[in-house]
This record gives structure tokens, C-alpha cells and sequence, in this order.
């Protein structure tokens, strides 16, 4: 579900970025109703995962949550929610606007990496093969990528799989923010951002009223161990680009 009132516990406080205010409520998803969906991440069987993120509306856009700035993060949070915890709706901060609310069902849809995915580059990039060459293999072809992208057509909020990114795979940009920086290529930077997988994809969505940038998307992404039990309450969000729901792989 997009945007409407989000419900917290009462002793819940409505999540805020210190220095720069309350978080708005993007949306919650209901783990109990992915079980018959198939995922490659583990989430928790039941409760609910309620998505916050600093989106301008109180500043006019001047903070930014850069996963290349780690002391930004907390302009995103995920709240997990319990089976069984008492919440009720909860009025947003004043200077906030609520999204639209918008009802979603979860349907399993394919997903894919790009060419600069380290996942594809395993499968199909020979050793020692330069990008040029690697650019020109089937899998990297006009034709292919428009017949896979044709399959996401539309608003792609995304729960698994792989992210359709704006700016490069964000996973690597989860990498650069857990190890507070990093060049692309580092091995230490490689082995990180192999950990980390897309929790949530949110795009932009006119029936909801967002609007992230030039029709970009935000992220969430976790370890799968952080969310494999039932006591996670807050993961590191990746990029949140400014520039029917979906469950991969």
C-alpha cells in the first residue's frame, strides 16, 4: 500500500531525521500477504514494513539522502511492525502532506540486472573482456534490453530481485554507505555490495502523487540476514534517487 495514514503503536514515535525534521510515510507492505509469492530475500512471515523518507517537503529539497554521505541515512527508515501490536492512525507532523493512499497487490514478475550489474558480468563478460567488447555481447543488444524492459512497464514498486536503477546498481551504493566510502573496483567494495539485496523498490506515481526527481525511484535494500527473523526494525537504505505492486526474483 502507497502513501494514506500510516498505523503506529502508540508508544512508536513517528520517525525523524535529527536536525532536519519528521520523515514522510511512503507506504507499508503486509509480509503475511507474500508468502505464496516467491522472493530470493528472506522477510518476516507476518507484520507489517512501514517505509519513511525525507522528501523535501520541509526543507524545499535541500537534503538529500546520499548513500556517499552515511551521516544522511537517517533521512530513510523501515519500522517493522509485529503480528498482534496494538496501532492506530496515526496524524502526520505539521508541515507534512500525505501521499495518496493507493491499494497494491502483489503478482511475481522477472527481473533483471543491467550491464554494469557484477551479476550479469559473471554470467556472460569473459576474463579480461574490455566493457567495449562485453557492450557488444546479445545480452546488452537494443532489441533484448527493450523486450525485458517492456515486461516492467508502468509504476514499478518492487519488493526483491533486481532493482531497475537509475544511476548504476544500487546495491553498490549500499556497499559505499556501509563502508563510509569506497572506489568502484575496490575488492573490499565488491565483496560488501555482494551482500546486500533490494528490499523495496518505490517508484514514482502519479495515482499516489510521487514524484522522486525527474521520475527516479527509491530504494531500500538489507542483508538478508537482517530481515530473516522478526525482530528487524530499521535497514540501510541504498540511493533514493530523486531525478499493481511487484515481487521479484
Amino acid at each position: 500500500m502507497l502513501g494514506g495514514q500510516p498505523r503506529l503503536p502508540g508508544s512508536t514515535e513517528w520517525p525523524a531525521w535529527e536536525g532536519h525534521g519528521p520523515l514522510s510515510y511512503i507506504g507499508a507492505i503486509d509480509c503475511s500477504a507474500l508468502r505464496a509469492v516467491p522472493l530470493d530475500i528472506a522477510v518476516p512471515q507476518a507484520g507489517m514494513l512501514l517505509f519513511f523518507y525525507f522528501d523535501g517537503q520541509l526543507d524545499d529539497g535541500r537534503a538529500i539522502v546520499y548513500p556517499e554521505e552515511p551521516e544522511t541515512l537517517a533521512g530513510a527508515r523501515v519500522l517493522y511492525l509485529r503480528p498482534g501490536l496494538a496501532a492506530s492512525p496515526r496524524q502526520c507532523p505539521a508541515g507534512l502532506t500525505l501521499f495518496e493512499r493507493v491499494e497494491l497487490a502483489a503478482v511475481p514478475v522477472v527481473t533483471f540486472p543491467g550491464f554494469e550489474h557484477p551479476d550479469l558480468q559473471a554470467a556472460f563478460r569473459l576474463p579480461g573482456q574490455d566493457l567495449r567488447s562485453f557492450l557488444d555481447h546479445p545480452v546488452n543488444g537494443e532489441a533484448f534490453t527493450q523486450a525485458l524492459s517492456r515486461r516492467r512497464a508502468g509504476p514499478c514498486h518492487q519488493v526483491g530481485g533486481y532493482a531497475t536503477p537509475v544511476q548504476g546498481p544500487v546495491e553498490g551504493d549500499a556497499a559505499v554507505a556501509a563502508l563510509g566510502g569506497g572506489e568502484p573496483g575496490d575488492d573490499e567494495l565488491l565483496a560488501e555490495q555482494a551482500r546486500w539485496r533490494l528490499l523495496a523498490q518505490i517508484d514514482s506515481d502519479d495515482h499516489a502523487g510521487m514524484m522522486w526527481g525527474d521520475a527516479g525511484s527509491l530504494y531500500w535494500l538489507c542483508r538478508s540476514a537482517e530481515m530473516s527473523g522478526s525482530a528487524a526494525d530499521t535497514t540501510r537504505p541504498g540511493r533514493a534517487h530523486q531525478g499493481a505492486a511487484a515481487a521479484g526474483p
